[in-house]
Formats: structure tokens, C-alpha cells, sequence
């Protein structure tokens, strides 16, 4: 039976010392992001047998085994795969200033990261709300794609900031009609390019066109 896989894009905006400490508070040697590493499981929840498992446990820990945890505090039950860091940018004066202003929160945002990866079946949501909580001053956008291989893929996008989901759109249909509904009608790309970023200055040093 096919898996269906989930393709995630996740854009984070801040200052350039907040962006830093959120890409080392998920940054590994191995990955540039990773579950495991921002949101570890408890020791004691990786030895939990369901069928052993109290209500003191279940209060305690909030599951009966890691699978539960990792759904609880995750979203999903594995780590990102296929994990690339897609931007790394500092603007300038100019771009600073603009992009604050549309933003319209009160936060400067002077640097851009931005991620790819695969999860299984759906987007690691419970995730997203803890990478916010975490990190109040930075403002994330997250986007998917489920490839349920027809052509009604589920996909859409939210822009989340401290623990709080500003804006969220979700529609079961194919990628390429949700990048064309994110690029015409105000979403995210509009608002890079407000900014007047331009396409070539997104790419990561060594990063293929």
C-alpha cells in the first residue's frame, strides 16, 4: 500500500541573532533540521511499554509509548527526511525596512531561512506550534504538499508566530495550482516580493538552480 509523503517548506523571518539561535536549536551535524534535536523524547517515554503503562504514567509523560509521544509533540512519527537548507539571507537597509512594514507585527526582520523536507502522510504541525513558542520573535511560514499520487493532493500553507496562527489556507488540490494561488492572490511569494528580493539572491552559496 502506498505511503503518501508530505513535502514541507517552512520559511522563518527575524533578526539575524533570533534566526541564528533557532538554527542552532535545531541544527545537527548531519541535518540542517531536526525533530530529534529540537524537541527530543524523554528518556524515559523511549522505554514505556503500552501494556504496562498507569494513569500516573499516562498524566506524567502525556503517552503510553514514543509513537504516541511523537504524535502528540511532533505531529509525525518520524524525523524530516530529505532535509535542505534552500536560503540563508541578510537584507539590507532597504529590504529590512520594507518587509518590516509588511509585516505588520512590530518585529524587524533582517534575515531569511528557509528549509525543505519530507514527512510521512501530513505536515508535523504539533512541531511548527513548538518552533513558535520557542522562538516568540520570529515569524514562520510553513507550506505542504501530501502526494496522495491522484490529483487531488492536499496541500496549503500557515504563518504562525509565537505559538499564535496569524493566517492558515487549506485545500485539497494540486501543488502547482496552490504555488500559483501563493504567488497571485498576496501569499508568501508576493510578499518577498515586496521586499524586492530577487530569485537568484534566495539561493544558498553551492546550491544548484
Amino acid at each position: 500500500m502506498h505511503e503518501p509523503a508530505c513535502k514541507n517548506k517552512m520559511t522563518v523571518l527575524g533578526n539575524k541573532e533570533d534566526i541564528q539561535s533557532f538554527m542552532d536549536w535545531v541544527s545537527t551535524s548531519e541535518s540542517p533540521i531536526s525533530l530529534e534535536k529540537a524537541i527530543p523524547i524523554p528518556d524515559e517515554v523511549k522505554s514505556l511499554d503500552p501494556n504496562l503503562i498507569t494513569p500516573s504514567m499516562l498524566e506524567r509523560y502525556g503517552a503510553i509509548d514514543p509513537m504516541t509521544w511523537k504524535d502528540e509533540n511532533w505531529g509525525v512519527f518520524k524525523d524530516f527526511m530529505e532535509v535542505k537548507l534552500t536560503a540563508d539571507v541578510e537584507l539590507d537597509d532597504e529590504e529590512t525596512e520594507m518587509l518590516t512594514a509588511n509585516l505588520n507585527t512590530g518585529m524587524v526582520a533582517n534575515r531569511i531561512v528557509a528549509y525543505s523536507y519530507v514527512t510521512q502522510c501530513i505536515p508535523p504541525l504539533h512541531a511548527y506550534r513548538r518552533f513558535s513558542e520557542e522562538h516568540p520573535n520570529l515569524m514562520f511560514h510553513m507550506s505542504f504538499d501530501v502526494d496522495t499520487t491522484d490529483k487531488h493532493n492536499t496541500c496549503g500553507f500557515l504563518l504562525v508566530k509565537a505559538g499564535k496562527m496569524l493566517k492558515r489556507w487549506f485545500n485539497p488540490m494540486s501543488y502547482r495550482s496552490f504555488q500559483a494561488q501563493m504567488d497571485g492572490e498576496g501569499g508568501f511569494s508576493s510578499l518577498l516580493a515586496l521586499a524586492a528580493l530577487k530569485d537568484e539572491k534566495l539561493q544558498v552559496e553551492g546550491e544548484d538552480e
